[in-house]
């Protein structure tokens, strides 16, 4: 199963290449779309040169960029991340043995480098079920016709989007843990 991964970025030149690379070293069949809106930095350049296709939104947003990237990508499955976020190495590998299993889409666990109590906390908050605790940096992975039949995220929310969208979909009994 192919596998598209969707990165929103603006302004992401600092850590865009090491993360395509890490993708694409670590995916197998993946394909990369990086989906900008107004970067003034070289995010584009380095995007396309680490192997990402880079495609330009006229709008603003990560849920419109998400939904762009959606709508060109070419995987029947799709994987938002946003470009802060490094998944597992083993991320195209559990997210399809998981929808090989039947599950419809998903997310992982949020896990920090830095020992601080509080990130401990977010780490165990973020691997119960409760939609409430669901955060982009989670990453969300989704079959592309389930993600179709929701309605995709909505462009009218600046931040959360991608919580309104685990709300429909866990209501559903769609999403699953990683």
């Amino acid at each position: 199963m192919r596998l598209s991964v969707i990165i929103p970025t603006k302004n992401e030149v600092a850590g865009i290449g090491v993360l395509v690379r890490y993708l694409l070293t670590n995916g197998g069949d993946v394909e990369v779309l990086v989906v900008d809106h107004g970067s003034i930095d070289e995010t584009l350049a380095v995007a396309r040169a680490a192997g990402a296709r880079v495609i330009e939104s006229k709008k603003a947003g990560r849920a419109a960029q998400m939904n762009l990237g959606a709508e060109l990508a070419t995987g029947e499955a799709l994987y938002f991340l946003h470009a802060d976020t490094l998944p597992p190495k083993n991320f195209a590998s559990a997210i399809r043995e998981r929808l090989a299993r039947g599950c419809c889409a998903g997310s992982f666990c949020l896990r920090f480098d830095d020992p601080h109590w509080s990130f401990w906390w977010g780490h165990f908050i973020s691997c119960l079920s409760f939609t409430i605790m669901r955060f982009g940096d989670q990453t969300l992975f989704v079959e592309r016709n389930v993600f179709r039949d929701i309605g995709g995220f909505r462009e009218d929310m600046l931040v959360f989007e991608d919580q309104e969208i685990w709300s429909i979909g866990t209501f559903r009994g769609l999403f699953s843990l990683l």
